[in-house]
């Protein structure tokens, strides 16, 4: 019995490791899921099956069904934006507007406009 729970603390110890240090998030949720049953596995042999169901129910089944539904969502509105975000600049480019004469710049004939205010953004000034 001794050895059985030896072992059972040294795979936990392991998988919990490797939660730790997977980076990618789907995997990390499987990682976590067997993270929870493992768990589930060391109280049912250290002898409290209460716990061991329960860690069961949460830890290997909610919590991680939870955090997978998030990060699709999450990648659903990602996607979504993006996909707004290109229809926006088809239709300035329909319109003329995405070049890079028109937009809000102020005209170089302005008389009171200061010698910046005619620089487009993110093009360096001439020396003079």
């Amino acid at each position: 019995m001794i050895v059985m729970q030896i072992a059972i603390l040294a795979i936990v110890a392991a998988s919990g490791g490797a939660v730790v240090f997977t980076r990618r998030p789907g995997e990390q949720v499987v990682g976590a899921s067997f993270f929870g049953l493992m768990l589930a596995l060391m109280f049912f042999i250290f002898q409290a099956p209460d716990v061991a169901l329960s860690q069961l129910v949460i830890g290997a089944v909610a919590l991680p069904l939870m955090v997978l539904l998030a990060i699709a969502k999450t990648r659903s509105t990602q996607m979504q934006q993006d996909r707004e975000r290109e229809q926006q600049r088809n239709k300035e480019r329909e319109h003329g507007r995405g070049g890079g004469t028109g937009g809000n710049f102020a005209s170089p004939d302005d008389a009171g406009a200061p010698a910046d205010a005619r620089q487009p953004p993110g093009r360096p000034r001439e020396a003079r």
